[in-house]
């Protein structure tokens, strides 16, 4: 087994140590073919493969697949492109599809399956030893990789993993560790000292050094997967080296905001979830609405909303509520033309409405009418007091234009509206925005 899993050890290639047109063999592309039986097999599109570490035997790739829905998801792509690979088990790809449908709906932790096996060589037997494989393979980044993926297990499961398993693994794969690198043989080796240690109980001490090596590795799990725990893991680590010369390292920085924005995105995601839940629970509850449009345009997305809300306009053209919440998808998408058309045909229905008037001033500032703007958002807090995000807006504004004072009176008009009304926290920020412009 080792003679497959450790060649990405101390960043060597990717794959096995093999000649370099092997390598791109695995890294390369998938072919137009492939990513369009992937799409069609999803019901979608592919719109970007990424290579994944991994995958000795098998080109692994990371695909984002657009559905005809307009739902963007990624799933992993396996092929197996070795040809002396195929030749050797030629139903490799067979068997590991049969493995997952013998699983499919199943519970995995439970029985005498798995739920963890590499599948292309699927086992029945001891769970441990299912395990004991796949922690073979990384081992090649430490153990304690090794030991997150199996608490991922153990939390899934209900199960435990018993070190012996470490042992038998490693002692079977002995023969293939001899023509290993160095660098391979000590991290073997240190797991079996680390898995004989722990048949009588002794605590496991990787140390935190080892820890800060494997946080690249877990970045890459998280993206890959958005397991929380991972993330957990991961932002300990970055954090961990950040206290020290890694707060110099651009790689460490770049590293750890890019687990960060990885980390959003999955946030943007549940939140849209959690939104559509709300509206199909409360379909006339307009909030919910507006915050899932503002988080499908952060996800890049704005597209689904804009098509959404055109067809509910086309069905109810005299509904000003449709007018919103398509003047609000086109302002999101910072389609400024669009969103003012769409406006004006809202206001023709109904002149004063407050919300319709607030987009017209976002429109008009982004448009380079300032003066339009802050009179739109004036008439807006005119038509509804109690409701003074216009003001926000005016205030930010004015502050880019360089009126300063006219900014603070914006601030000061916002503190002593929360105040008379007893919203103190509320007013906490505008205070800090007020002493930042007074300083």
């Amino acid at each position: 087994m080792f003679s497959h899993v450790f060649s990405q050890a101390g960043g060597l290639p990717y794959g096995f140590d093999d000649d370099e047109a092997t390598r791109q063999l695995l890294r390369s592309r998938p072919p137009r073919a492939a990513l369009d039986w992937a799409g069609a097999a999803l019901g979608g599109t592919v719109t970007s493969a990424r290579p994944l570490r991994g995958g000795g035997a098998s080109a692994v790739h990371l695909l984002t697949l657009r559905r005809s829905g307009g739902a963007v998801e990624r799933v992993v792509l396996r092929r197996y492109v070795r040809p002396e690979v195929n030749l050797e088990e030629p139903d490799i790809a067979q068997w590991e599809a049969r493995a997952l449908r013998f699983v499919a709906g199943l519970d995995l932790g439970v029985g005498r399956v798995t739920g963890v096996v590499d599948w292309a060589s699927a086992s029945i037997g001891p769970a441990c030893l299912d395990v004991g494989h796949c922690r073979g393979n990384l081992f090649q980044y430490g153990l304690e990789v090794a030991d997150h993926f199996t608490a991922i297990w153990e939390r899934r499961s209900g199960a435990g993993y018993h070190p012996w398993a470490d042992v038998v693994t490693i002692i079977s794969s002995l023969d293939g560790l001899r023509d290993e690198p160095e660098h391979s043989r000590f991290l073997v080796e240190d797991a079996l000292a680390s898995a004989v240690a722990g048949l009588d109980g002794t605590p496991r001490d990787l140390g935190g050094a080892a820890m800060d090596n494997h946080k690249e590795q877990l970045l890459e799990l998280y993206e890959a997967t958005g397991d929380q725990d991972t993330f957990a893991q991961a932002k300990r680590l970055y954090e961990q080296a950040l206290t020290g010369a890694g707060a110099a390292d651009r790689g460490v920085l770049q590293g750890y905001g890019y687990l960060l924005y990885c980390h959003g995105q999955y946030s943007l995601r549940e939140a849209v979830a959690r939104y559509e839940r709300a509206i199909e629970l409360d379909p006339g509850a307009d909030q919910p609405r507006y915050q899932w449009i503002m988080a499908k345009a952060a996800l890049r997305e704005p597209e689904q909303a804009i098509a959404l809300y055109q067809r509910r306009l086309a069905g109810s053209p005299g509904d000003v509520r449709e007018h919103r919440f398509l003047a609000n998808a086109y302002l999101a998408a910072r389609e400024w033309g669009e969103a003012g058309r769409v406006v004006d045909a809202g206001l023709a229905l109904a002149p004063d409405d407050r919300m319709l008037l607030e987009v017209r001033g976002q429109v008009r500032a982004a448009t380079r009418d300032p003066e339009g703007a802050l009179a739109d958002w004036r008439r807006a807090v005119e038509v509804d007091p109690e409701n003074i995000g216009p003001v926000y807006s005016s205030a930010f504004l004015l502050e880019r234009l360089g009126r300063l004072q006219e900014a603070v009176a914006a601030w000061r008009f916002i503190v002593d509206w929360c105040q008379s009304r007893d919203a103190a926290l509320t007013a906490e920020w505008p205070k800090r925005e007020l002493a930042r412009l007074l300083a």
